[in-house]
């Protein structure tokens, strides 16, 4: 009893916040409007991104892995668009479903696990850019065109095979709705989703946090062997003073486009 009155309490709290109206009109300006341009912006660039890549060929390790990041956030992308969709009220009221039911398993879910996948290939094309600083000399032979195939491979059916359990324990049917007396399509579900959409969230967050965490390891990483370096080859001296502050100029530029 005290959990529903204290979900009451808030639920009339945000009633008293932002209408319905209010509320409706703010997602359909940025969902439906402004995020559809962006992610369309998005899928623009990386289809020029994809169409480059694929005219340079897969023998530098560089672009398979770009190439993956490029795809991974296009297909990310194109799920969002479908996101969109669903929160446009000129096309979901022609249509019946029930919008977010139905979002969730054709729409959100292929954009989480793409995003994931896009996290995933930025940490590993971070640990490589960190490797041609600290070892530079092997990293060659570490990182070969095969070896970031696999990876990159993996990748993907890592993170597919981990969203499998969200789409094995639900299904869209027909729903009949009282209120408006009639059926919409929406999002069935199997006993034991939810135990299994806990354990598959707890995972997801995780895997974020740790994808988090080496990124910044890395970067970190990364920065202070940038720095590192400087410092040695101002040590040794270069001729000129001109070309030291030019050469300090281009780590200092470096260093900062690794930050951001």
């Amino acid at each position: 009893m005290p959990i529903n009155l204290l979900a009451q309490t808030g639920t009339d709290s945000n009633k008293d916040m932002v209408s319905d109206e209010v509320l409706a009109t703010v997602n359909t300006v940025n969902l439906a409007t402004l995020t559809a341009f962006t992610a369309l912006c998005g899928i623009v660039a990386n289809v020029l991104n994809i169409v480059v890549f694929l005219r340079q060929g897969f023998n530098d390790t560089v672009n398979i892995g770009l190439f993956g990041l490029a795809l991974s956030d296009l297909c990310s992308l194109i799920a969002l668009e479908g996101v969109c969709i669903f929160w446009n009220p000129m096309i979901i009221r022609e249509l019946p479903v029930i919008a977010q039911e139905v979002q969730h398993l054709i729409a959100c879910w292929p954009q989480t696990c793409f995003a994931r996948i896009t996290s995933s290939i930025t940490v590993y094309i971070t640990f490589e850019r960190c490797l041609c600083v600290v070892i530079p000399l092997s990293v060659k032979r570490v990182i070969t065109p095969r070896v970031t195939t696999c990876v990159v491979v993996g990748i993907y059916t890592t993170t597919v095979v981990m969203i499998i359990p969200e789409y094995a324990t639900c299904y869209m049917g027909w729903k009949l709705i009282p209120e408006q007396n009639r059926s919409l399509l929406g999002l069935i579900l199997f006993p034991g989703r939810y135990e299994t959409t806990r354990v598959n969230f707890n995972l997801g967050v995780g895997t974020q946090v740790a994808l988090f965490g080496g990124l910044v390891v890395f970067s970190v990483l990364l920065v202070v062997k940038l720095k590192e370096k400087s410092r040695w080859r101002q040590s040794v001296g270069i001729s000129g003073n001109s070309s030291k502050k030019l050469s300090s100029v281009k780590e200092n530029r470096t260093v900062k486009m690794i930050t951001l």
